[in-house]
């Protein structure tokens, strides 16, 4: 009998409330890794992006640097620049040959 009485005197749950703290914690932990992959993931692709811009932007002015020195290196040609365009016209009969 004095076993069965000292069972019962025990209390019970003293496990229960740091389980569930820790249980929240790492919960909390979880989270919060989550949250900054998400927020690293947003990062990223807005500086890819941006990276992205600045390739097709200089890709679009290194072509009209490259049409401009092929226009006036043009053999046997003479050329007039205008406002957007670049016009060579042949050398000895003066008729228009291209326009960059």
């Amino acid at each position: 009998m004095k076993i069965v009485s000292s069972i019962a005197n025990k209390p019970r749950g003293m496990a229960l409330l740091p389980v569930l703290i820790i249980t929240g914690m790492i919960t909390v932990v979880i989270l919060l890794l989550f949250s900054l992959s998400n927020t690293l993931l947003r990062t990223s692709s807005s500086q890819s992006a941006s990276y992205q811009t600045t390739a097709l932007r200089d890709m679009a002015i290194n072509m009209a640097i490259a049409q401009l020195r092929q226009g006036t290196t043009e053999p046997n040609a003479l050329w007039i620049s205008q406002p957007g365009a670049l016009r060579t016209y042949a050398n000895n009969s003066g008729a228009p040959s291209n326009i960059y």
